[in-house]
């Protein structure tokens, strides 16, 4: 974090290091407090700001930690016959987790479409379009991290085209939202293979 005090501004880089994010105190002081009064609010915003920013790196750290966690994880496999048999599955556990999910959380609801069809979900997830896109380094995994502004953190790894490898720990509701109807990602799976198996 830098702190400028020509224009009373602090700078500070975002979670994922992008563009930095200014925000400006002179318009809030401005706006907030008239002439000659309350000398000591600016420094009590920059406080509140460098609050914030420990609580956004101790956010990051902790979606770091998960991701950390996520890999480390022991992963079980699902084998299918055939390619189309795997992809299958793997869309209705998508879509059965999105319906199960309820609804969007924070800022979600900007991305909300509570009437997306079952191949809308899955194009939606699979080609990451609540982010920036499907990369290269992608493959054939599937990285269902918010779809639709619903959360669901559900990450499939794919070694091969008939092999869905699934995470071998048990789901928390507070992140994956669709737990509540599904308690593992066996169930989830299992109600998936049930349908189109």
């Amino acid at each position: 974090m830098e702190r400028n005090a020509v224009n009373n501004s602090v700078t500070f880089a975002d979670s994922v290091g992008s563009q930095p994010n200014a925000i400006s105190f002179r318009s809030i002081v401005t706006a907030t407090v008239p002439d000659g009064a309350g000398r000591g609010v600016p420094r009590i915003i920059a406080d509140l700001v460098d609050q914030v920013g420990a609580h956004a790196a101790e956010a990051h750290a902790r979606g770091a930690d998960q991701a950390k966690h996520f890999s480390r994880e022991k992963m079980m496999q699902r084998k299918y016959e055939t390619e189309a048999q795997a992809t299958e599955v793997l869309k209705e556990a998508l879509w059965l987790a999105w319906v199960a999910a309820g609804g969007p959380r924070g800022n979600g609801v900007l991305r909300d479409n509570p009437s997306a069809q079952k191949e809308q979900v899955w194009d939606q997830a699979y080609n990451l379009k609540d982010y920036s896109g499907r990369g290269l380094t992608d493959g054939m995994n599937l990285n269902a991290d918010y779809v639709f502004g619903r959360m669901l953190k559900l990450r499939i790894r794919r070694p091969d085209a008939t092999t869905l490898e699934i995470p071998d720990f048990d789901p928390r509701p507070d992140y994956q939202s669709w737990c509540i109807k599904y308690p593992s990602f066996d169930a989830l799976f299992d109600a998936a293979e049930k349908t189109k198996v």
